[in-house]
């Protein structure tokens, strides 16, 4: 029981332990906050680059400009 609760040594300073811990305390909502947005931002930047590149007028199944390839495989090499 009478052993302190955080680290001891000859160059060790309480307060300094204490501030980096109460700073940690903080800075971790923070984090997951941010980790959060990070992983909406994705999301809304793949729903956003899926709306860019959904086609404008359906082709038809037969593309006469390629030699009868299909809508899919043209659309693939731009």
């Amino acid at each position: 029981d009478d052993f302190p609760r955080y680290p001891v040594g000859k160059f060790f300073k309480f307060d300094t332990w204490r501030q980096s811990a109460g700073r940690l305390r903080r800075g971790l909502p923070a984090l997951l906050r941010a980790r959060r947005g990070r992983m909406l931002a994705k999301e809304l930047e793949a729903f956003r680059e899926a709306k860019r590149h959904r086609p404008l007028i359906v082709l038809p199944p037969k593309d006469p400009a390629h030699g009868g390839a299909s809508s899919e495989m043209s659309s693939n090499h731009q």
